[in-house]
């Protein structure tokens, strides 16, 4: 494992410093989703968007992939991953991250609908997804695979 030096930890905490010093802009933001992170600079420059942010996971998904086949936990996941993004964009908003199984939406107000609004029918949504067609579907998938029913 690398240690940082005592220039290098200086270093660090001369940028922390440089940023917290300098003024910070901030500017409403005029659009209906979040900007890319490649559109953004690096400069003290903010921006106001009103939005509701959602974050979606499978709960115990340690656990589960603690006692599962490395294959069946890579389908889980991704069955997971894609069903939740498919209900953030159908909800109307955009899928800023994935890590693991945690998926994060973004929801942006525009004319029409709040962004609160668009995040509560994406939990619906993703509420009947997971009840309705995801748990069976991995039971289902999970006890052929136990029994060898394939």
């Amino acid at each position: 494992m690398s240690i940082l030096t005592n220039v290098e930890l200086l270093e660090i905490s001369d940028k922390i410093i440089e940023v917290l010093d300098s003024p910070m802009e901030v500017e409403e933001y005029e659009g209906d989703v979040v900007p890319a992170v490649e559109d953004l600079t690096d400069a003290n420059e903010g921006l106001l968007v009103e939005c509701a942010i959602l974050f979606v996971d499978i709960r115990g998904s340690t656990t589960l992939s603690d006692t599962s086949w490395a294959k069946s936990m890579a389908k889980i996941y991704r069955a997971f991953v894609r069903a939740m993004v498919l209900c953030v964009y159908k909800s109307g908003g955009r899928v800023r991250q994935i890590v693991g199984d945690r998926v994060m939406g973004v929801f942006v107000n525009d004319k029409e609908k709040k962004g609160t609004e668009k995040a509560l029918e994406a939990a619906r949504a993703i509420i009947t997804i997971i009840d309705y067609y995801f748990n069976p579907e991995c039971r289902k998938k999970l006890m052929e695979k136990k029994y060898n029913v394939e």
